[in-house]
C-alpha cells in the first residue's frame, strides 16, 4: 500500500469507565464521510488483531476513505481497568459508547460497525443506541449466550440428563479451579444454563408445546430481538463464518427455525473455507478483508461531499 493513501495514524487514549482505554485511529488522505469501528473478540485480544487483521483492514479501508478506529478492551492490551471474564448476554457496551463519542469528536457521525464473535453481541447490543448505522459486519457472531471457554453449555443442557449435564461440566474445570473465584463463577453460570433452560423445556411440555418447533432451542432469544431490532431499521447487514467455526454449525441448524425466517433476504451471510474464528490463517484474513472492502464499496454509502 502507498504510503500516499493513509494520511496519519495515530495512538490515542480515551477516559473510559474503568480506566483509559487505548485505541488507534486510523485517518485517510481523502475522507468519505463515514467511520469504521473494529470491535475486538473476547479474551486477550490486542488491538492490530491475530497476524495484524486489524491494522491490514484499517489501512485498507482508509485507502477507500473511511476513518478507521480499533481498540483495547478494558483490562486488555493497553487500556487501563481490569476484567473478569467475557460472556454474550454481558457484552462491554461501555467501552463501544466511548469508541463511537471518540470517533464523532473526530468529526465522523456515520458510523460502520464491525463486530468479531463477542464483539459481534456487543455491535448488536449497542446498536439501539446508534443514531446514524450505514452497515453492519458480524464476524463468526455467536447465536448462543455463555461465557468464553464454556462451549456448548446450553445446548448440552438440553440434549443431557441433569447429572449428565453436570458431569459433562465439571469435566472442563479443574477441581484446582474451582477453589479459584473465577472457576467458581463459571461452574455457577453452568448451573443457571441449566435452571433456565430446563425451566423452559417443562413450561413448552405444560402448554402441549415443543419449543414451538423449533430446531435450535439453544438459540438466544437476547440475539434474535436485537439482529431484529438492527434490520428493522433496514440497516445492511453482512455475518461471515468460517467453516470450521462451531459458531458456524450452530447459526446453519438454527437458520432451519426462526432465525431463517428473520434473516432471509435481508442479510448477506456468506462462509469461507477454515476459521473465521481468531482468523488463524492467513489466507482466510485476506480473503475476509477483501470481501469486507468489496461488500462496503457495494453500498455505496462514502461520499467525499457529505464529509466536507
Amino acid at each position: 500500500m502507498s504510503s500516499t493513501t493513509v494520511a496519519s495514524e495515530t495512538p490515542l487514549f480515551v477516559k473510559g469507565p474503568d480506566g483509559a482505554l487505548f485505541g488507534v485511529m486510523t485517518v485517510p488522505a481523502r475522507p468519505n464521510g463515514v467511520g469504521v469501528t473494529l470491535i475486538p473478540a473476547g479474551g486477550y485480544t490486542f488491538t492490530p488483531q491475530r497476524n495484524g487483521w486489524g491494522t491490514n483492514l484499517a489501512r485498507m479501508l482508509a485507502a477507500d476513505g473511511y476513518h478507521v478506529l480499533r481498540f483495547d478492551w478494558h483490562g486488555i492490551g493497553d487500556s487501563g481497568g481490569s476484567v473478569e471474564g467475557f460472556a454474550h448476554d454481558r457484552p462491554f457496551v461501555d467501552d463501544l459508547s466511548v469508541m463511537l463519542e471518540t470517533m464523532e469528536q473526530h468529526g465522523v457521525g456515520r458510523h460502520v460497525l464491525i463486530g468479531h464473535c463477542f464483539g459481534s453481541r456487543t455491535l448488536l447490543a449497542h446498536a439501539p443506541h446508534v443514531d446514524r448505522i450505514e452497515a453492519a459486519v458480524l464476524l463468526s457472531a455467536p447465536v448462543r449466550d455463555h461465557g468464553r471457554g464454556e462451549g456448548g453449555a446450553t445446548r448440552l443442557a438440553h440434549e443431557l440428563s441433569i447429572v449428565g449435564y453436570l458431569r459433562r461440566g465439571l469435566r472442563t474445570l479443574s477441581f484446582s479451579a474451582l477453589r479459584e473465584r473465577e472457576g467458581r463463577r463459571r461452574y455457577a453460570r453452568l448451573l443457571r444454563h441449566l435452571a433456565a433452560v430446563k425451566r423452559r423445556r417443562t413450561v413448552d411440555r405444560m402448554r402441549g408445546e415443543d419449543g414451538d418447533g423449533e430446531p435450535a432451542p439453544w438459540l438466544s432469544d437476547l440475539f434474535y430481538r436485537q439482529l431484529s431490532a438492527l434490520l428493522d431499521r433496514r440497516i445492511p447487514c453482512l455475518m461471515v463464518y468460517g467453516t470450521e467455526d462451531t459458531e458456524h454449525a450452530e447459526f446453519q441448524q438454527a437458520l432451519a427455525g426462526r432465525l431463517g425466517r428473520l434473516t432471509s433476504d435481508r442479510v448477506e451471510v456468506s462462509a469461507h473455507l477454515g476459521r473465521v474464528h481468531g482468523f488463524s490463517e492467513v489466507s482466510i484474513q485476506r480473503d475476509v478483508l477483501a470481501e469486507i472492502a468489496r461488500w462496503l464499496g457495494g453500498l455505496g454509502i462514502g461520499s467525499e461531499e457529505e464529509s466536507r
